[in-house]
């Protein structure tokens, strides 16, 4: 569940879709309730504003991107594509000797 919601940092996450992905599309019978259990686990380790129910359809974990290592790495990348310039220098072209 928190591989989930660290994919998508500060959106919610909707609650089926974490149903369906923990229980990889064969939730038990009571999934909605097992599924508030996790938050509520998850609550406890992180501390209580970190999962936090965004709405009555899903789950959101309260971070940035720049909170998470592969969101930042990636917004790293992109700053440094855009400050290079868009054009690579020529290869210099080999001499012929006679």
């Amino acid at each position: 569940m928190l591989g989930l919601l660290l994919a998508e940092p500060g959106h919610t996450v909707g609650a089926q879709r974490l149903i369906d992905e923990i229980w990889d599309g064969v939730p038990p019978a009571r999934a909605d309730n097992m599924l508030q259990a996790l938050v509520s686990k998850l609550r406890r380790i992180l501390g209580e504003g970190a999962a936090s129910s965004a709405e009555p359809a899903g789950y959101r974990l309260a971070v940035e991107p720049a909170d998470v290592d592969p969101w930042a790495f990636q917004d790293l990348v992109d700053r440094g594509r855009r400050a290079v310039p868009r054009r690579l220098p020529q290869r210099p072209r080999p001499r012929h000797q006679p």
